[in-house]
């Protein structure tokens, strides 16, 4: 008996989702020129330097929602000691206004599957250096002498 209840609550919940309308899903919308230079404008405002980027890769946009679309940026930076880390990926989102940085986690994988084709992001690689990013100022120096009081 529970078995014939349990089916038949399961062929109601059945047709209930066929008969909901779902609307379609709204098309990606391309990346667009404005798109990249908020993420050039990120990259100098979040990096520790964004002048020494190489590697740099970009995405088409990927959909990770019914609504939505991510953007993966690839590059590779120098860190604080001046060596290179490696190639790490950054997930965008795509909204209609812009690109906000990624913050759901099946948005941010989304970035990290083999097979999202890359392409070069020649804009990241070339910085201007006429904008200044946030570590342009020097740093602060100590002398020995200093640091031994």
């Amino acid at each position: 008996m529970r078995a014939v209840a349990g089916c038949l609550i399961t062929l109601l919940a059945i047709s209930n989702a066929q008969a909901e309308p779902r609307s379609p899903p709204q098309p990606i919308r391309s990346l667009t020129d404005a798109d990249k230079t908020s993420i050039v404008a990120w990259a100098k405002a979040h990096l520790i330097d964004p002048y020494s980027l190489q590697s740099t890769a970009i995405s088409d946009p990927v959909p990770v929602k019914r609504d939505g679309a991510v953007v993966c940026v690839a590059f590779d930076e120098r860190n604080r000691s001046g060596r290179y880390v490696g190639v790490k990926r950054v997930s965008f989102l795509l909204t209609p206004d812009g690109v906000a940085s990624a913050q759901q986690p099946a948005e941010v994988a989304a970035c990290f599957a083999d097979t999202i084709p890359m392409k070069p992001f020649p804009e990241l690689d070339a910085l201007d250096f006429s904008v200044p990013s946030r570590f342009d100022r020097p740093a602060p120096t100590m002398s020995i002498l200093d640091a031994a009081h």
